[in-house]
């Protein structure tokens, strides 16, 4: 079985990105992002019970996974069955191969099965932030090719913060940590996409989101010849379910088709001191994809040295004077 896998940071614009497949003959498309692998591993990264984990497994599958239960897919045989999707998913995972690429393994393969749709098609899925563990997807999967979409942290940074009162906070994130997260989870993936470029240059690609909404049937094709699939219109237009969509901005706006309405507007999303601090920290990397700082150095590191400040107050100082 051929995979293929869409990461990037969280709002980086990868959900929009594999619905533009959603309704393509060429790939079995999974419309959801799997969650199994940053929801489920560091949950249990120490836990050796088999029914912790069983537990905890079927909390994410049946949150991810019922959304789209008694759905018709696109080119599927059948409506999909949740109940029958866990039911397969779980007769066939071993417990003593359980990591990362035997879920995603477990996972495609009774998407196919429940679903009856052509096993000799590619498998298309997607969850964020996860090329850091490319090393281990590519020693373990004999024809896997993934695709890391790239997105200015500015932006990026904005469409999470737009988010932060009516969602991140309610998860029990501060600004602060919400904002420590990005900076670290972009340094990550952008740093590992990097890398892997290198390492496997036939095997992972890039792609900017930029380009991707401004350049939509230029990058298209680039990535259809990527994954060797014949270019098709159908793929510049973004459906959920063969349904029409309209994203998932936390601003609540809809947007019809692919949008380039957001790039470049972190300038009237977020404040200049989080543009500051995240240029300081990450200009270089900023340099590399073509994200051109605005900011003096002078002002990005009184910026920073204000940020960690607060996050070092707040997480890692120790009173060893008390």
């Amino acid at each position: 079985m051929k995979y293929i896998l869409f990461t990037g940071h969280r709002k980086s614009g990868t959900s929009m990105f594999i619905k533009l497949f959603d309704g393509s003959p060429y790939v079995n498309n999974i419309p959801i992002d799997l969650s199994l692998l940053y929801a489920y591993f560091p949950i249990l990264k120490n836990e050796t019970s088999i029914e912790k984990h069983l537990e905890r497994i079927k909390i994410v599958l049946e949150k991810s996974f019922s959304k789209v239960h008694g759905l018709l897919l696109p080119y599927a045989g059948k409506k999909f069955s949740y109940p029958e999707f866990e039911k397969y998913f779980l007769d066939s995972l071993e417990f003593k191969k359980n990591n990362r690429s035997n879920i995603i393994k477990n996972i495609c393969h009774s998407w196919i099965k429940v679903n009856s749709l052509d096993p000799s098609k590619p498998i298309l899925f997607k969850e964020t932030s996860q090329s850091i563990f490319c090393d281990e997807f590519f020693d373990e999967f004999q024809d896997l090719k993934v695709i890391h979409l790239v997105r200015d942290p500015r932006d990026n940074w904005a469409a999470i913060k737009a988010g932060f009162e009516k969602y991140y906070k309610q998860l029990g994130e501060s600004e602060i940590s919400s904002l420590l997260s990005h900076i670290n989870r972009v340094q990550v993936d952008l740093r590992s996409a990097i890398e892997l470029k290198k390492d496997y240059r036939n095997n992972f690609e890039i792609v900017r989101f930029e380009d991707l909404v401004i350049n939509t049937l230029k990058t298209v094709k680039e990535i259809e010849d990527y994954i060797n699939i014949p270019h098709d219109p159908i793929h510049i237009i973004p459906t959920e379910i063969g349904r029409n969509c309209y994203g998932n901005s936390h601003d609540g706006k809809k947007f019809e088709g692919v949008s380039s309405e957001n790039v470049d507007a972190w300038r009237s999303r977020i404040n200049e001191v989080d543009a500051m601090t995240i240029e300081w920290h990450l200009k270089d990397l900023m340099k590399y994809f073509g994200y051109k700082t605005c900011f003096s150095s002078i002002s990005q590191r009184k910026a920073y040295s204000n940020f960690y400040d607060e996050y070092n107050t707040a997480f890692f100082f120790h009173d060893s004077f008390s």
